[in-house]
């Protein structure tokens, strides 16, 4: 029955009305019951209309509806990232748009005995590793105790404005802890309102806080696979030597303190991010700068990521989106179905391998520790990941501050005073690099050559010291018999005493291309050394990812 006539014959005392077969639909009827200077219709009295016939019962004609959209209940996916009502079709997956199946990830439930081997095993074998309710003493992770309510206090004194952003809009903010907390708690439940701000401080890395970050400690197997980690500890180390070792009274001493001051100063931090999200933050689909390497500890509220493994396929179909700028979800969302879902909550532990694409949702306010890091023995990702970053950067659909600093000199400062260093020593006990160990060496030969004549950070390194290092890692590299000769320390470059100034010279050592040889100076150093290499099949293919 329709509404019409259910609301006349409520006002008919529950009797139909009725009328003749000539009488027109508004016979019969006073033009008061329909309008009324005092109230509407609705709200008079009843009137009897017994006496009113009709041979056919009355009913208002339906008031016309627009059909409903075929796709209604996907089309969120259209929506502004971030706004209301992406963000509402998001949480409640309409449509089915998102998978709703766990992600394949190794999962320690509370209380499992956990392995540091297992889990270093697991995560380079590029598994996501999550550990629910985490002892974090038991595997050397060591933490302040903060929650939302006391996390502006442990930052007091601190609390410069940081970068926040806006995920209702991607625009950015300034604002202090204590602020940024201030404004969550005051608008967590109206969230809705479009004046309100969905406030997400993901800029947050506080290892220059020195009364913070010296309460932190990451596990042990973190420290040793992370290149930085190794990098600040072999610096720390050569500074003693230059203090206490046979070169402490030399003339050379003082140059090459200023040099490692300076690579000190130039060297990126990602260890100690602070994550604090405001209910309903999102951030958009992304693989951590440089591929690094994710640790992520929630302190307080709950996240939801949402993760695709880094195959073949789906690399490229996120590289096509990033140097094009882009989105998934307008421009490619037969994507979504490859990924899956990890909720994490208050005391878990996540570790994302390299490469991992994800988006990350919060259904609640939320505080997260967390860090990234480069590993050697995934080099050949992180340099693939820099290639589509650096690409993007070209077409303009990338920033620099979104991608690793300093990256390239990392490179090449971390093959002169870790690499190298371990390398030589290898060689000088006569033993022939072999396995991964020799892969490292034979990536960081094969990816840095191609960077000598780049430009570098406040004169860290030259072509010529560039140059230098590749030939000495080609040296070390060859089966041939190794032989240091004396350090020549009147003309030393603040290089460590394994190395020596006059390089070593092969058959197919690289050669300096002057300015105007060639269009592109790479070219020459580049060509016959790989060429050489591939016939003796000594490394692996040099094919550029990405270049099908």
């Amino acid at each position: 029955m329709s509404e019409a006539k259910k609301a006349v014959e409520k006002h008919a005392n529950g009797k139909p009305v009725t009328g003749t077969e000539d009488e027109g639909p508004m016979s019969g009827y006073s033009s008061g019951f329909f309008s009324d200077s005092s109230s509407s219709s609705m709200e008079r009295s009843p009137r009897n209309l017994a006496g009113m016939n009709r041979a056919e019962p009355f009913a208002l004609d339906p008031l016309p509806v627009e059909p409903r959209s075929p796709n209604a209940d996907t089309d969120w996916i259209k929506e502004v990232q971030g706004s209301n009502a992406f963000i509402e079709g998001l949480s409640q997956n309409k449509g089915g748009v998102l998978s709703n199946e766990p992600a394949d990830c190794v999962e320690f439930q509370k209380g499992a005995i956990v392995n540091e081997k297992d889990i270093e095993e697991n995560m380079l074998a590029g598994k996501i590793v999550v550990i629910r309710s985490v002892n974090k003493a038991a595997i050397g992770l060591v933490l302040p105790d903060v929650t939302l309510d006391n996390v502006a206090k442990l930052f007091k004194g601190s609390d410069g404005e940081y970068k926040v952003r806006n995920s209702k809009t991607g625009q950015f903010a300034h604002m202090t802890i204590p602020k940024m907390i201030e404004y969550m708690k005051e608008n967590e439940k109206c969230i809705e309102n479009d004046n309100v701000n969905i406030m997400n401080l993901l800029s947050f890395e506080c290892t220059k806080i020195t009364r913070v970050s010296s309460t932190i400690k990451l596990p042990p197997f973190v420290q040793n696979l992370s290149m930085i980690k190794q990098l600040k500890a072999a610096i720390n180390e050569r500074f003693g030597t230059l203090k206490t070792g046979s070169f402490a009274t030399s003339d050379a001493t003082p140059r090459e303190r200023e040099w490692l001051k300076k690579l000190q100063n130039h060297i990126p931090s990602y260890e100690n991010f602070y994550i604090i999200s405001m209910k309903g933050a999102f951030t958009d689909l992304h693989v951590d700068f440089g591929g690094t390497f994710v640790y992520y500890f929630v302190h307080d509220g709950k996240k939801v990521f949402y993760v695709a493994p880094p195959t073949a396929e789906n690399i490229e179909a996120y590289r096509q989106l990033e140097i094009t700028g882009k989105s998934m979800w307008t421009d490619n969302p037969k994507m979504l179905k490859n990924f899956r879902k990890i909720e994490l909550n208050p005391g878990d532990l996540a570790f994302i391998p390299t490469q991992w694409l994800h988006f990350v949702y919060t259904p609640c306010n939320s505080l997260v520790y967390g860090g990234n890091f480069l590993t050697e023995s995934k080099l050949n990702e992180h340099y693939k990941m820099m290639e589509i970053e650096e690409e993007c950067l070209k077409n303009k659909s990338g920033k620099s501050e979104e991608m690793f600093k300093n990256f390239w000199d990392m490179q090449f400062a971390y093959l002169k005073l870790v690499y190298l260093n371990g390398a030589i020593s290898m060689r000088k006990a006569n033993v022939l690099l072999l396995g991964p160990y020799q892969s490292v060496g034979h990536q960081f030969l094969t990816t840095l050559i191609e960077k000598i004549h780049e430009p570098t950070i406040n004169g860290l390194f030259s072509a010529d010291d560039k140059t230098e290092l590749l030939n000495m890692l080609e040296r070390v590299l060859s089966k041939k018999k190794f032989d240091i000769v004396s350090l020549n320390k009147e003309n030393d470059f603040y290089k460590l005493d394994c190395f020596k100034k006059k390089p070593f010279k092969s058959e197919f050592t690289p050669k300096l291309v002057g300015k105007h040889t060639s269009s592109n100076p790479v070219e020459a150093l580049s060509i016959k050394r790989k060429a050489e290499m591939k016939s003796k099949s000594e490394i692996p293919s040099t094919k550029k990812p990405f270049k099908e």
